[in-house]
């Protein structure tokens, strides 16, 4: 195998406990400085969700510590196996961390169009059933397809599966190539795409009639086509290495990598920052002079 390929199935699956330690080091980091931004910010949040009738809110600041908690769980987890001194991983188990952990995010990413898409201001308990209903029920769709794929098809959807012994038959790239089949780099094109599109779908409705059904907020939008990029960035890498182009890995890592570590904040800055600003009149002038500076209220004028 070149040396190039090494280079980029590595941003996925690093070989060696060192790079190991520190490829999760580079994923659990950033996370724990979050928490740290978080716990820092514990008591003034708390106390304004106490305050506050937002069910909605309540449950987006609850989510957002149970993924960043398992993120780093994960993390840490990895560390540990990777410096016992262990060869062999167990699939089923590390899928099984995967599939909790992808389906804890895409709880979250789903529930945030969900509930912007019902108006901002949306705070009663029918608002957060309806949000966790529709989010919960295609994550679990989501997960049922991972978990027949994995644990149905045996495919490694999360892991690249380094061969060894009669698995690699003797070919250093065999494994290599075993893993970029179509099987799961075709789910994960179809996965992303469809995110990419949602996401452009949403950038297109403000200049279309049904420009009235999502916030005129300029930081919301940003947000979207921040995560519209990146699933682009990920379809782009599964396709190639769906197509048996090593390098699609370095492309598909980088994107993985951005999105695994950024989403939370991005979260939190796009929406609940705002949030827990002491002073709702403060607050409330914000989301007017973002909307006045997008020219919500030109035509009023």
């Amino acid at each position: 195998m070149s040396a190039q390929s090494t280079m980029c199935v590595s941003f996925l699956e690093p070989e060696g406990s060192g790079a190991k330690v520190f490829f999760n080091l580079a994923y659990s980091l950033p996370t724990l400085a979050f928490l740290v931004f978080l716990t820092m910010r514990l008591k003034s949040a708390l106390r304004r969700l106490s305050r506050s009738q937002s069910q909605i809110m309540r449950t987006y600041y609850s989510f957002l510590w149970v993924v960043c908690a398992l993120s780093l769980f994960r993390c840490i987890f990895q560390i540990a196996e990777s410096t016992s001194g262990s060869t062999e991983r167990d699939f089923k188990s590390w899928s099984f961390v995967w599939l909790i952990l992808t389906a804890g995010m895409t709880i979250m990413e789903v529930s945030v169009v969900t509930f912007l898409s019902q108006g901002y201001i949306a705070t009663g308990k029918e608002a957060l059933l309806r949000t966790l209903g529709i989010s919960g029920a295609f994550a679990l769709l989501d997960s049922i397809v991972k978990m027949i794929l994995v644990f149905g098809c045996g495919t490694s959807l999360f892991i690249v599966r380094r061969g060894s012994g009669a698995e690699g038959d003797g070919d250093d790239g065999a494994w290599l190539w075993n893993d970029m089949s179509w099987v799961k780099w075709g789910f994960w094109t179809a996965h992303h795409l469809l995110y990419c599109a949602v996401y452009a779908f949403i950038l297109v409705l403000p200049h279309t009639n049904f420009r009235d059904y999502l916030p005129a907020r300029p930081s919301f939008y940003r947000y979207v086509a921040l995560l519209c990029a990146n699933n682009f960035g990920l379809v782009v890498g599964s396709l190639m290495i769906g197509s048996k182009h090593v390098s699609g890995y370095c492309v598909y890592g980088v994107f993985a990598y951005v999105y695994g570590v950024c989403y939370p904040p991005l979260l939190y800055v796009t929406f609940l920052s705002e949030f827990f600003v002491d002073d709702d009149l403060e607050l409330e002038h914000s989301y007017y002079s973002e909307m006045r500076d997008a020219g919500y209220f030109d035509d009023i004028t």
